[in-house]
């Protein structure tokens, strides 16, 4: 390969990566909920979503609708979705199956990570630890 090929590959690279990843602290969504006083103590549980994901869509619709679940999710968590087929994700949160579930503290640092769906009581297990 030519040395012009590979410069010419190269900025096809360059430029059609975005050029500056955004931190979740730099996330409208993350920057809003803390502005609200009612959040200051609260925890972010950031879920990583897809299109056509039944997992998804099962942690959505039954098991975050639970009334233990949701009380005490409604009182310890803000829940932010994050599509990743739509939605642009934010530098430092890798997955590699979804759902994906990120614990993150108010200053952006990820507390824990848990991924796939599983029972209301476990669920409710997982994240009375933080």
């Amino acid at each position: 390969m030519s040395l012009y090929k590979i410069f010419v590959l190269f900025m096809i690279v360059l430029f059609s990566s975005p050029l500056v990843a955004f931190t979740i602290t730099q996330d409208k969504v993350f920057q809003e909920i803390y502005k609200n006083p009612q959040n200051q103590n609260k925890k972010i549980l950031m879920i990583y979503t897809a299109n056509n994901c039944p997992q998804c869509a099962y942690m959505k619709e039954k098991i975050f609708k639970e009334k233990e679940v949701f009380g005490y999710m409604s009182k310890h968590f803000v829940v932010i979705e994050k599509n990743t087929s739509t939605d642009e994700l934010p530098e430092g949160f890798s997955y590699f199956g979804i759902p994906t579930m990120f614990i993150i503290d108010s200053k952006g640092n990820t507390i824990d990570t848990i991924v796939g769906s599983a029972r209301a009581k476990d669920f409710l297990e997982m994240i009375k630890k933080y």
